[in-house]
């Protein structure tokens, strides 16, 4: 009974992934078994065995010359063969196994004939050859040095009731490419005759199976390699020996506003443009093809579609040929706006970082006048009341009492808050919004707005780091406050118990500008901000994604432009948690 087994492309790299089959290949499989089919009616299979002529054999190659190119696929080959070998030894057994020359993992298969049962799982089948085969083809010890292949002194049938056979290893450029297996219908057997002609057809189809694994090699590492540049966060543009543009990456595409058009332009076609002073890049890749090379070059760029100039800091590196003679030139560069934007956010950290070790000292300094104001505010009062003077000025020292205290108060919270961030605790997330909210009355004050409060009652505890619960609050409710369009504007925090009682929510809702399409993938990088220049570092929602992530958290957010935004916290409950 034939069989057709199935062809399954292998997913070794760096190959490129192959295609499903064409009807082609399929197709001429069939013709191969409709030929024998309709030359054995009427008469035993063996009987009609005889040598192919040699006017059949030079056919057969011419044939495949012809047939076996680049514009095909594996399966198309395989297909081509077959049908020419099968035209050319009618009534033999035909088995042809392809494999990735990697792996050795089948790729393609083809036979015609009762298998036997070692083999009928060809997908795990080995390729047996003979010990011959191996001086023959000169497969290097490294090739078959794998499970995948058996090394034998005879041969081994694949064929369940035939007479005997031969097999010829698919070998080019020291690679295996697969195994064609010819066997005979007992009793008669044509070996002698027929090995000498398909060597030489096997060894077409190798060398074929070769370069169209080669092909989709380059092919891959060529699209690998264009990938790759368009991705890199960098200024990437080449131009050959001709100063022509070879390649321009997609990030610096978009930065001058050029589309692919842009390559195997001249670079005088760009430097014409451009109106910046000296020096441009044009300057350096042309001094680049004199063999003059840049290290860290700070330049202008053109830009398409604006009248500023863009500042970027360049690398050169000249292209050479086996021969030494230029090939060409290579230009790397950056954005020295966003690093020096970047290099701006990080000092105002470190400004941030340093005022809070100050605050600390402040702090300590003003206790010690804050609890003599306290203390003589409070005995004032009582003797105003005793005397039973003017109740307003009663009023007045009291006020005095009322502000040291609120001034204690806030001491208190930002020494807590300036404490490293401390051990594990049991610890209840009312509280901290409550205590976090004092630390921004001076931000909700000066913007005016109003401040809702829905704490859930009787939550349970959680397992956190108090001060760093702090600051995740802190830095919601600021940027809340700031995403205000103006006075009036309404921030909403609420807890609740979700996830079936298996983790608390915090939730931090304004009714601000809201955060647009382009800007929500990047909220979370360190450094990103859309508020002007010395208003944020760009910080505060990464060290909360950073906190809430540490504690086993999560952080999402929904937000509509000109309608808000609101910040989700879900922190997860232990065992241990208890109601208060």
């Amino acid at each position: 009974m034939a069989e057709r087994a199935s062809r399954r492309r292998a997913k070794s790299k760096p190959a490129a992934p192959k295609r499903a089959a064409k009807p082609k290949a399929i197709k001429a499989v069939k013709a191969v078994k409709a030929g024998k089919a309709k030359a054995a009616r009427g008469k035993p299979r063996s009987s009609r065995l005889t040598p192919p002529s040699r006017e059949a054999c030079m056919q057969a190659a011419f044939d495949l010359s012809r047939e076996l190119s680049l514009e095909v696929r594996e399966e198309e080959l395989v297909g081509t063969f077959a049908s020419t070998l099968g035209a050319l030894l009618p009534g033999r057994y035909l088995c042809l196994r392809v494999v990735d020359p990697r792996t050795l993992a089948l790729t393609s298969m083809i036979s015609d004939g009762p298998l036997t049962a070692g083999v009928t799982t060809m997908q795990a089948a080995p390729l047996a050859i003979k010990r011959s085969a191996l001086r023959r083809t000169r497969l290097s010890d490294a090739a078959v040095q794998s499970h995948r292949v058996r090394v034998l002194d005879g041969y081994e049938r694949v064929f369940s009731d035939s007479a005997g056979g031969y097999s010829v290893p698919l070998v080019a450029s020291g690679e295996i490419f697969g195994i064609l297996n010819i066997e005979y219908p007992a009793p008669v057997d044509l070996s002698a005759a027929d090995e000498p002609v398909t060597i030489p057809l096997a060894n077409q189809l190798s060398v074929a199976l070769r370069n169209l694994n080669l092909l989709a090699e380059a092919r891959y590492y060529r699209d690998y390699l264009r990938k790759m540049i368009d991705v890199a966060n960098a200024f990437i543009i080449v131009i050959d020996r001709d100063a022509h543009i070879a390649v321009m990456n997609q990030v610096m595409m978009d930065y001058i506003g050029f589309g692919g058009e842009i390559v195997g332009m001249p670079l005088a076609e760009i430097r014409k443009r451009s109106t910046a002073p000296e020096p441009r890049l044009s300057t350096l890749m042309m001094a680049g093809l004199r063999g003059v090379e840049y290290q860290d070059c700070e330049v202008k760029l053109w830009r398409r579609n604006t009248e500023l100039h863009g500042r970027a800091m360049f690398n050169t590196s000249v292209l050479r040929s086996p021969d030494g003679t230029i090939d060409g030139v290579i230009a790397i560069g950056q954005d020295i706006e966003r690093l020096r934007s970047l290099e701006r956010q990080v000092i105002q950290a470190e400004k941030l970082a340093t005022l809070g070790q100050l605050a600390a000292g402040v702090v300590h300094e003003l206790n010690n006048p804050l609890t003599s104001i306290s203390v003589y505010g409070d005995y004032l009062v009582r003797l105003l009341e005793r005397a039973g003077g003017d109740k307003g000025d009663a009023d007045k020292a009291n006020k005095i009492v009322e502000g040291a205290a609120r001034i204690q108060k806030l001491t208190r919270d930002l020494m807590n808050y300036a404490r490293p961030s401390g051990e594990y605790e049991w610890v209840a997330v009312n509280d901290v919004v409550k205590q976090a909210l004092t630390f921004c009355e001076h931000i909700v004050r000066r913007g005016e707005a109003e401040v809702t409060l829905t704490l859930a009652e009787e939550l349970p505890r959680i397992h956190a780091i108090r001060a760093q619960l702090h600051q995740v609050l802190i830095n919601l409710v600021t940027n809340a406050i700031h995403a205000l369009p103006s006075a009036g504007g309404h921030v909403t925090i609420g807890t609740e118990l979700v996830a079936g009682g298996q983790a608390v929510q915090v939730r931090v809702a304004d009714s601000g500008v809201g955060i647009s399409a382009l800007d929500r993938d990047h909220v979370f990088e360190p450094f990103f901000t859309t508020k002007k220049d010395g208003k944020g570092t760009g910080l505060g929602l990464s060290i909360v994604k950073n906190i809430v992530e540490g504690h086993g958290g999560t952080v999402k957010f929904d937000s509509q432009v000109a309608q808000g935004t609101t910040f989700v916290i879900t922190l997860p409950l232990q065992k241990e948690s208890i109601a208060v």
